[in-house]
């Protein structure tokens, strides 16, 4: 269960990095989704507008359906929206399926903390809760090599 919160957690340093290798090919005159700068911005602030519904669902489903349930529920969701975005058409559907993400995203960063929180030996609680930042900026740091060099 840790590595599959960890692996989530990352994907979301993967999402929120996305934009940095691929909204400057999708604004270019080249590429196959017409972007302007504007639509681009709004691209890029999807997943922390999303963010804050998802804390907000979190809370509620965490109590109701547990904090383990709530966690893994988050893994279909995303891979379901990057497959989406492999197939989007336009800039709008991409950033609605990046907002949906950073739904997901604030309900992760929610319930993951306090899962690990009660799972875990306090001996070694701070690591393993400090896993969480750095899956994410390995995941950042992830796709802004794989968008550098593809």
């Amino acid at each position: 269960m840790f590595l599959s919160g960890a692996f989530s957690v990352m994907s979301s340093g993967i999402n929120l990095g996305w934009t940095s290798p691929y909204i400057p090919k999708l604004t270019s005159n080249s590429s196959t989704i017409p972007t302007t700068n504007d639509e681009g911005s709004w691209c890029a602030v999807a997943p922390l507008l999303g963010s804050p519904f998802g804390a907000i669902l979190a809370a509620i489903l965490a109590d109701k359906i547990g904090r383990k349930n709530t966690t893994l529920l988050m893994a279909p969701v995303v891979f379901t929206c990057f497959v989406c975005i492999a197939f989007a058409q336009s800039i709008w559907q991409i950033s609605g399926l990046r907002f949906i993400i950073g739904a997901t995203e604030g309900a992760l960063y929610t319930t993951l903390p306090m899962y690990i929180g009660e799972i875990s030996d306090p001996k070694i609680r701070g690591f393993l809760t400090a896993t969480i930042a750095i899956f994410s900026i390995t995941g950042t740091l992830f796709i802004n090599i794989i968008g550098s060099l593809f």
